[in-house]
């Protein structure tokens, strides 16, 4: 089994209500596009964020969503598995 990709990104401060992205670009085709439009694919997108409190306590939430409509007998459940937060 291959890994993942991995993008990693870093800032500073963060604020509420200020957007704070990344663009991240995916080379799809024609025939990828129109397979998500027809609900024959989808796109899952897994990530971990790590960061330290104001009292300098680290913390990492993991997270998973997913985009366009899951047919086929698929479900989302792996996604929702994996979505998890410490403990501190």
């Amino acid at each position: 089994m291959t890994e993942p990709p991995v993008v990693r990104a870093s800032t500073g401060a963060l604020f509420p209500n200020v957007p704070a992205g990344q663009p991240i670009e995916y080379p799809f085709s024609q025939s990828d596009l129109e397979d998500f439009k027809q609900g024959r694919a989808f796109v899952v997108v897994y990530g971990q964020a790590t960061y330290s409190d104001f009292f300098h306590v680290g913390h990492w939430t993991k997270f998973c969503t997913f985009f366009g409509a899951i047919t086929g007998g698929y479900t989302a459940k792996k996604c929702t598995d994996y979505n998890d937060i410490d403990e501190n």
